[in-house]
């Protein structure tokens, strides 16, 4: 009858020796990487479609691998949202040497235009308020820019977060690959006696969303010194 020590020994026999290193498997996961899968998808599905579930697929990953770098589908909306506002940075010092209407119109400009790169994934800013530190810059910009310009801390504040919705809501409308109008007329001409005013201006209509957009701007910025 064999000993345990010569079973033990015969039963190792064939087998490799241990050498304490982790057999290979996939490769470790970076939050970057897990970002721009994020952002893809968006783009390519638009943000109701952005799930933890969806992004772990198109990795060829899994869910537990996500859940390493994130808390959940609200933490990875935050990411993605505030990566996309990083398109939008202007550089300071740029920004310093114009006069604060022509600053605020760049700032405005270029969010608008990250935005409308990204435009299936703009609804995603509306589920949370962004609060990331690339959202905290471009605050930091619009805030800076009035206040070193004089006006008092309240309208800087005020103007700054008008500004940044005002960019909002028109890059929500800004829907697919087309060129989008923002008044639209049907194509029929409306009854000239029931609709005068209508049928004055209709030949203004449509009119492209982004001059809309700068239009829209140009009152905004305008209108500022007035209520300093």
């Amino acid at each position: 009858m064999s000993s345990p020590t010569t079973a033990s020994a015969a039963a190792g026999q064939g087998r490799p020796a241990a050498t304490g290193r982790r057999s290979p498997g996939r490769p470790p996961m970076s939050l970057g990487r897990i970002v721009d899968a994020a952002i893809e998808l968006a783009d390519e599905h638009g943000g109701e479609a952005l799930t933890l579930r969806a992004v772990a697929q198109r990795l060829g990953s899994s869910t537990a691998t996500l859940y390493r770098h994130l808390d959940g589908r609200a933490a990875l909306i935050g990411l993605v949202v505030d990566r996309v506002l990083g398109e939008a940075l202007v550089d300071e010092t740029a920004l310093a040497a114009l006069s604060w209407e022509d600053a605020c119109r760049r700032l405005a400009v270029a969010m608008f235009e990250a935005l409308s790169r990204h435009r299936r994934s703009v609804s995603l800013m509306t589920e949370q308020t962004p609060v990331g530190p690339n959202m905290m810059a471009l605050r930091e910009l619009s805030v800076s820019t009035l206040l070193h310009h004089g006006f008092p801390p309240e309208t800087a504040a005020r103007f700054s977060v008008i500004l940044t919705r005002y960019v909002l809501g028109f890059a929500m409308q800004v829907r697919d690959d087309k060129p989008a109008s923002g008044s639209v007329m049907t194509s029929e001409v409306p009854d000239a006696d029931r609709y005068p005013g209508i049928v004055a201006v209709a030949s203004y209509w449509p009119t492209p969303l982004e001059d809309e957009f700068r239009y829209g701007l140009d009152l905004l910025i305008l209108g500022l010194p007035r209520h300093p």
